[in-house]
């Protein structure tokens, strides 16, 4: 599923500039002149790169500071905050976002406990990482026999189409705008060729 203002998001984030100014407000507020000393870019291009992380929804003005030299300077802080995930297999191509929730807050603890947390906490993400890829493996092995019976039972060459592109999200919603067709007929064609194993 491609959605969720992935486009956007990787728009904003393909820039190394964009991505230094993000990684400066993570550690605190700021404007594009003094983003703009930092990074060594013009205020001016700055101005636009916040212009673009603002579309994307990665940055929000949250007030102003007073110019000795003119108008206020608008004060940015970082938003949007998100895990994204990339599959690109031999059988489907798969983008989601993924909001991160504001956790509780670690309180307490000593730096020497706080840094065993963060190893056990990364030592859980990659083993996490290392099931996810053998799921999306089986998942892709999955996709690809699906297809090929779908080759060999429908001739038709846009019923075919319809049914592999719905088994790579078995979402009829996203196949309908991958396909560019009402959701309707995406459903109905699904419905009437998979029957009990659609959605």
């Amino acid at each position: 599923m491609i959605g969720d203002g992935v486009d956007d998001f990787i728009a904003a984030l393909e820039n190394e500039t964009r991505r230094q100014i993000i990684k400066r407000l993570l550690e605190t507020e700021s404007y594009a002149l003094e983003i703009s000393r930092i990074v060594g870019v013009s205020q001016q291009a700055i101005m636009k790169h916040f212009d673009i992380l603002e579309r994307a929804n990665l940055v929000i003005p949250v007030g102003v500071v007073p110019s000795p030299s003119g108008a206020p300077r608008k004060v940015y802080r970082p938003t949007g905050f998100s895990t994204l995930v990339i599959d690109y297999s031999r059988s489907f191509f798969d983008m989601k976002r993924y909001p991160l929730e504001n956790g509780e807050e670690v309180e307490g603890g000593s730096i020497d406990e706080l840094l065993e947390r963060l190893r056990d906490v990364n030592s859980r993400l990659d083993s996490l990482m290392k099931e996810r890829e053998k799921l999306i493996s089986l998942k892709d092995s999955i996709i690809r026999r699906a297809k090929r019976l779908i080759e060999e039972d429908f001739p038709d060459p846009f019923t075919r189409e319809v049914l592999t592109t719905y088994i790579s999200s078995m979402d009829a919603e996203t196949a309908a705008q991958e396909l560019g067709l009402p959701v309707e007929i995406v459903r109905s064609m699904v419905g009437q060729y998979l029957g009990k194993h659609s959605d």
